[in-house]
């Protein structure tokens, strides 16, 4: 009876594997038969990296995806018979959740980046094509004589995107930081050490003006209301051990941090339920007191 139960269980261990392993193969084989208008086909096999193997890919940049889930990438090249020499490059990255997603893409988009309709958000260069989807980022790469056709990246990204879940719904985290004066395209997502302290574990930026100045605007996530207050008072403590200042005031809206920070320079924050918002980078911290109305006003709502 004891070696049935043990088999019952390996078989059920093998069982739970089998859906994801079918569904990485599935999705392999739709790499390999994309097709795209002008003859473009698949050269050669689907090649897979995980985490142990990922550098040999893209070396140098590998350890940026693992604080995003980072589960494995699948890689294939195109080509066209009426192209010789031209080549299509697809790397597919897939991640944790969409938000993770999001944030591999983020890493990539710039203010200067034109926004295209492929996947929930997507851009097109002069060599690249970049966007995420569900949980996937992909990145499509052109090479040779075509450099700049914006036609072959579209139809190449639009052609891979359609083997991946349809699911093109913006996570909804990004929203925190949607108030007057952000910079449009400049929201990332950040999944450890937000703003290069260990105690902001994970959350928002985005570049922001106040008072025609530059700041950012940042929220961190992935909290309950009882650890967003020890965030901040780890943040208060980091300030005594860095000399910095600080101080308490009461608001309208409740109880806000000012400080003068070593790295941040002036910065205002305060807790939101589960979440820490505030605003860095500021000339004096008063200035930031209207931004973070606005920042408070939009995570109450998210709460």
């Amino acid at each position: 009876m004891r070696n049935v139960s043990i088999l019952a269980v390996l078989a059920a261990l093998v069982a739970a594997g089998m859906p994801r392993a079918a569904a990485e193969d599935d999705r392999a084989t739709k790499l390999a038969a994309v097709t795209f208008p002008g003859g473009w086909k698949a050269t050669g096999a689907v090649v897979a990296y995980d985490a142990k193997n990922l550098f040999e890919l893209i070396d140098g940049e590998a350890e940026l995806y693992f604080p995003y889930g980072f589960k494995q990438t699948l890689t294939v090249t195109y080509a066209s018979a009426s192209s010789l020499g031209e080549k299509i490059e697809a790397e597919v990255y897939e991640l944790g959740t969409p938000l993770d997603a999001f944030g591999a893409y983020s890493n990539y988009r710039d203010l200067r980046s034109k926004l295209e309709p492929i996947g929930t958000e997507g851009f097109i260069g002069t060599t690249q094509a970049v966007c995420f989807q569900d949980r996937f980022f992909v990145k499509i790469r052109l090479t040779g004589k075509l450099l700049g056709n914006r036609d072959v990246l579209m139809a190449c990204a639009k052609a891979v995107l359609r083997t991946l879940p349809p699911n093109r719904l913006m996570p909804e985290e990004p929203g925190l930081l949607k108030v007057e004066d952000v910079v449009p395209q400049t929201v990332r997502y950040i999944a450890q050490s937000m703003l290069g302290y260990d105690f902001f574990t994970m959350g928002l930026t985005a570049d922001a003006t106040v008072a025609t100045k530059p700041c950012t605007v940042f929220a961190v996530i992935g909290m309950n209301p009882k650890d967003a207050e020890d965030t901040l008072n780890r943040f208060v403590a980091h300030l005594e051990q860095t000399k910095g200042r600080y101080r308490w005031e009461e608001t309208p809206g409740g109880k806000v941090l000012l400080a003068v920070d070593p790295l941040q320079k002036g910065v205002v924050a305060t807790c939101v339920g589960s979440y820490v918002v505030g605003v860095a980078k500021l000339s004096t911290p008063k200035e930031g007191l209207p931004m973070l109305a606005q920042l408070r006003a939009v995570a109450a709502k998210h709460k």
